[in-house]
């Protein structure tokens, strides 16, 4: 990766989290995608920096913020929230009802799409924000809830 970053502390821990799930579940060969890369486009997008890791600390004033300004900057923009409360079935139904305000052009591009990723042992869920087809992140059996 080109871009410097100045995570530190959780931060530094969870973007480095991130990045081994992404090199072990989608830019490696899997049996379920015929020895394929789940994601054949991530490996480039992170050597191209077409990636972003923004952490959000409670609210959803920086979710709303990076879909209001969205652009093609980025290929995949992966939203932190450290602090969410609620439970995951929450969580789902919160993503839901952004993914259609999102349809109906509330925050501009009616082709972004979120996706959620988490499991129970983890202190922080993450938002996958794309534009859709651009990116996909598959589920993959016993890797992604």
């Amino acid at each position: 990766m080109n871009v410097m970053n100045f995570y530190i502390g959780d931060e530094k821990q969870i973007f480095e989290e991130i990045r081994a799930w992404s090199a072990y579940a989608l830019e490696k060969k899997n049996p379920f995608f015929n020895d394929l890369p789940p994601c054949p486009y991530a490996k480039r997008a992170w050597l191209d920096d077409k990636v972003a890791v923004i952490f959000q600390y409670g609210g959803s004033q920086a979710l709303i913020n990076t879909m209001a300004h969205f652009n093609d900057e980025f290929d995949l923009i992966i939203l932190v929230n450290t602090f969410y409360r609620r439970d995951a079935d929450s969580f789902h139904q919160e993503l839901s009802d952004y993914n259609d305000a999102i349809a109906d052009g509330l925050f501009g591009n009616p082709d972004l799409w979120l996706k959620l990723l988490h499991n129970n042992q983890t202190i922080y869920m993450s938002m996958f924000l794309t534009e859709r087809g651009s990116i996909e992140i598959p589920l993959i059996p016993g890797v992604v809830g």
